[in-house]
């Protein structure tokens, strides 16, 4: 069987979050302040700042996710690692054969438009990167309802159906419920790359 990458930060971890929110605030030159989903605030302690005024070209080294510790990656001995996991990072890992990513952190499917080139975004990081299908999200989730909507579409997938209609599956079940049944919850996602 074909490896099955999932990254589901937001909905497993409260200390993981896409850095794609706004800067609010900066201390010490390499310590950011950044305000992510949902009000929530991080510190990021940064080896380099990149912005589009920076001059840096490529767009995938303005996106990623902060990872667990990620704000404590300069107590580490060594520190060649800085807990962040930039879109070109992403780009260069070697994907091939995965047949799924999942993205599930707040806003993971966003990124900068490019005239003929599209969003410049995790989501085609990861595609760059040789996974078949990327599951990502356009606007902040919630938690308890993206784990189960993830959850309904890992079972109705595994149990042989196509990813395309695995996902539909899924959103539609989460449209039956008295809770969940707004788009804001089933919607926010979009499946990319292969259906099949």
């Amino acid at each position: 069987m074909k490896p099955l990458l999932l990254l589901l930060l937001a909905a497993l971890t409260a200390q993981a979050a896409t850095f794609t929110g706004k800067v609010v605030g900066v201390s010490d030159g390499d310590t950011i302040t950044v305000l992510a989903a949902g009000n929530k605030q991080f510190k990021i302690r940064l080896l380099a700042i990149d912005t589009p005024e920076s001059g840096q070209a490529n767009p995938l080294e303005r996106c990623g996710l902060a990872l667990a510790g990620a704000n404590h990656a300069g107590d580490i001995p060594g520190g060649f690692e800085d807990g962040l996991l930039t879109g070109l990072e992403a780009s260069q890992l070697n994907l091939q054969g995965t047949e799924l990513v999942i993205l599930s952190a707040c806003e993971s499917g966003t990124g900068e438009l490019h005239i003929a080139e599209g969003a410049l975004s995790l989501r085609r990081a990861f595609r760059i990167a040789g996974a078949e299908t990327v599951l990502a999200s356009h606007w902040p989730v919630s938690d308890q309802a993206t784990g189960a909507l993830v959850a309904s579409f890992l079972k109705h997938w595994r149990s042989g159906r196509p990813r395309a209609e695995a996902w539909r599956m899924a959103q539609l079940e989460m449209l039956r419920t008295a809770k969940h049944k707004s788009p804001y919850f089933w919607a926010a996602f979009t499946l990319s790359g292969q259906w099949r």
